[in-house]
């Protein structure tokens, strides 16, 4: 009864949301420019932060409009700067790496 309800309404309930996003994002974003790895314990602790900001910004109209890759990576991205634990320099190619996957372009502030 509930699909025969959804249907007539159209809603897609089983639309791409940033969540399922950020799990393809870690590994890429977790390499090294010197070829490691991040540690587990980073790499869930930057999931948190990440799941964190995506739920903040679905309280948010304006990201409506906004493709879930998108936003998947720029919660990953605020989560990477957040946490400042690395240099300037590892901060720099993880948002390059970011910037590739969501295939956009890099704008420096």
């Amino acid at each position: 009864m509930e699909r025969v309800i959804l249907a007539t309404l159209r809603w897609d309930v089983a639309a791409v949301t940033p969540q399922d996003f950020i799990p393809h994002f870690l590994p890429p974003v977790g390499e090294r420019k010197d070829g490691e790895t991040d540690t587990e314990e980073f790499s869930s602790t930057l999931r948190r932060h990440s799941d964190t900001l995506v739920a903040m910004c679905v309280c948010d109209y304006r990201f409506l409009g906004a493709p879930p890759s998108l936003v998947a990576a720029a919660a990953l991205n605020s989560a990477l700067r957040g946490l400042g634990n690395k240099g300037p320099g590892h901060l720099g190619h993880m948002s390059a790496t970011l910037a590739e996957l969501c295939q956009t372009d890099l704008v420096s502030a």
